[in-house]
């Protein structure tokens, strides 16, 4: 081998390492995790192509029924912002029907209720206030909720 064949794949092994940071998540089966260890109040899990949410006994507190999520809720001040997909369509030439997605968010606290309904085209919260959110609504525009 050259060297810039070693070069390459030295290149390769090095992209096949995962980066472990703050927001890395790894799967793991239900079987080999701890849930007691877990920090989280509400620690979400899959079922299907859905997400749902446990509590730490491994109870399920809100049925598999989200597309995605985003945030962790570590104390009863934290809410998790959660979204469907809302499919679309709108005719085209030739009778052809075209069809588009896109995410619809709401909000759950650390109990799992629902605080803001999956219906928001976007829930941007504040970076100083867990608390504040700014709320893309289609009807009123751009809210600010306390």
């Amino acid at each position: 081998m050259d060297c810039k064949t070693d070069k390459i794949i030295s290149a390769m092994e090095k992209r096949n390492k995962i980066d472990i940071h703050k927001y890395t998540k790894i799967l793991v089966p239900a079987s080999s995790y701890d849930f007691k260890n877990d920090a989280r109040l509400l620690i979400p899990f899959t079922s299907g192509n859905k997400i749902g949410f446990i509590n730490q006994e491994g109870d399920i507190v809100v049925e598999p029924k989200y597309d995605m999520y985003y945030g962790d809720c570590f104390s009863t001040n934290d809410y998790i912002r959660v979204s469907i997909l809302e499919m679309n369509g709108y005719p085209r030439s030739r009778g052809r029907i075209e069809c588009y997605s896109h995410p619809l968010y709401g909000l759950i606290n650390y109990k799992g209720e629902l605080v803001l309904d999956t219906i928001y085209y976007d829930i941007i919260p504040s970076t100083d206030n867990k608390s504040i959110f700014t709320i893309h609504c289609k009807v009123r525009g751009m809210l600010l909720l306390m």
